[in-house]
């Protein structure tokens, strides 16, 4: 039973927070902005989701443990959780989303996931005491720490300070250093969130090697983490409208192949043409800076937004940003628009047939939202699947096609029962369209928050898809307004 004087000091704790609530406005009284719904989100995956997925593994290590017919230990399992946002880079009808927001976002995610990597360093600094003579350490991990002594040499004079016998600490330290150096684009920091997981990995070896029951379980955690998030956190997913590409694509095209086209007025199959010629996607044939201010503000910060995500990837980390996602999907040309835009802004290169293999950074992903584009959405995927340019454009990326259902818009375009038959049937026509031409399908649900906009328990919505697949991803989204 706790102290009198500690039960006075919980009934004060208790009046002093109800008194903060009953003084505290019910609803803010002035509009959210795009930094506010970013450190929202931030502060939901720093504070929850960081700490809780390496949770989410050991229970299900628990769960498969007694179907395992040996007694051996189990195995680690692959990392398949990952996490995206659109928080900060989802343009479609929101003005406020600029390129310069989604950069500053980037930064924002790279930099809360470094800091929390910092951290988690530290607290291992100060605890991991052990000495070598009780807890022997492997030759790999002692050949690591002579690199970091020659590639850290302030840092190792430093550590003198230490025990002689304490090598994980003097190992955590080093890797601390080389966070820094990441963080503030230092060398010899980590060129990737690999590097770290590998420095993590040879640690993990030693102590396992060495005995260690209890304290190798951090590490564990630590390379769990690692692995889901890297450098990057969540990757940003770029969202814009079809019909802004659109007019960004109609106003370059004549600028690059140097002569009048009137690309709203070409059929669909002109448009595809068009946009498959070589001298289109020439990779020569960039948009340069200093060219945009000839073209209007709408097609600018469509050309932008690519430019940003290539900055993204070279300056701060690849995982960050390599998803974009065109809304109201119609046709196979608005998806062979956005390929176009990629080479343009140098982020796909060799999609016409050449010696060298193509290059692609990024995923193009269609979003069928009202009832006749999901109806037609296999016949557009086949459309894509079946031109040779398209394959090369899949092959670089792994032969995976990503695939947004929009649930919400659906519901809203045809009712509920109507919205729901359409996306059952649309799902199980691509699969197997997916099948038959040896694509590896990912079905992306736009579920929103309400029931009316696809909304419900995420784990009765993932084991009542039809054609989820065994071994095949899926990925769903969570609305911001009911995360928590």
């Amino acid at each position: 039973l706790a102290p009198p004087h500690e039960k006075l000091e919980q009934d004060r704790f208790i009046r002093e927070g109800l008194e903060i609530l009953w003084t505290t406005n019910e609803a803010r009284q002035r509009k959210l902005t795009v930094a506010d719904e970013v450190s929202q989100t931030l502060f939901f995956l720093e504070r929850t989701i960081l700490n809780l997925v390496p949770d989410v593994y050991g229970r299900v290590q628990e769960l498969i443990r007694p179907l395992d017919s040996d007694q051996a230990p189990s195995p680690w399992l692959p990392t398949f959780l990952r996490f995206g946002s659109w928080v900060g880079a989802d343009r479609d009808g929101n003005p406020s989303v600029t390129p310069e927001v989604t950069w500053e976002t980037a930064k924002a995610h790279r930099g809360v996931i470094l800091e929390f990597y910092q951290r988690r360093m530290e607290e291992l600094i100060r605890r991991f005491s052990q000495a070598e003579n009780f807890l022997p350490v492997s030759r790999t991990l002692r050949a690591s720490l002579r690199r970091d002594r020659r590639e850290l040499p302030e840092a190792a004079r430093w550590l003198e300070r230490y025990e002689s016998s304490e090598v994980y600490r003097k190992k955590l330290s080093f890797m601390h250093t080389r966070l820094l150096d990441t963080a503030s684009g230092k060398l010899p920091g980590y060129s990737s969130a690999d590097r770290f997981a590998r420095d993590l990995r040879l640690m993990r070896s030693s102590l396992k090697a060495g005995g260690s029951r209890y304290a190798v379980q951090q590490i564990d955690r630590l390379i769990r983490q690692v692995e889901t998030f890297g450098f990057h956190l969540a990757q940003l997913e770029f969202r814009e409208h079809r019909q802004r590409i659109l007019q960004a694509v109609e106003e370059f095209l004549p600028a690059l192949v140097r002569r009048p086209v009137r690309y709203r007025d070409l059929s669909e199959e002109e448009r595809q043409d068009l946009l498959r010629k070589p001298s289109v996607l020439a990779s020569s044939r960039f948009i340069q800076p200093e060219d945009q201010s000839r073209f209007s503000a709408a097609a600018q910060d469509v050309l932008r937004q690519f430019l940003t995500m290539r900055r993204i990837q070279e300056e701060l980390d690849p995982r960050l940003c390599g998803t974009y996602l065109v809304s109201m999907s119609q046709m196979p040309s608005d998806i062979l628009a956005v390929l176009a835009l990629g080479t343009w802004t140098g982020l796909v290169k060799g999609l016409s047939p050449s010696k060298t293999s193509a290059q692609a950074h990024f995923d193009v992903v269609p979003l069928f939202e009202t009832i006749t584009d999901l109806t037609r959405s296999e016949e557009v995927m086949v459309t894509l699947w079946k031109d040779p340019l398209y394959r090369r454009y899949l092959q670089a990326r792994g032969g995976s096609q990503e695939v947004m259902l929009g649930y919400s818009d659906a519901n809203k375009d045809g009712g509920y029962l109507a919205a729901n038959w359409s996306l059952y049937r649309a799902q199980g026509r691509l699969v197997r369209a997916a099948d038959r031409h040896g694509i590896k399908l990912i079905l992306f649900h736009g579920k929103g928050g309400t029931i009316d906009r696809g909304g419900g328990l995420s784990h009765r919505a993932i084991v009542a898809q039809p054609f989820a697949a065994p071994g095949s991803p899926i990925n769903i989204t969570e609305q911001g307004e009911v995360v928590a």
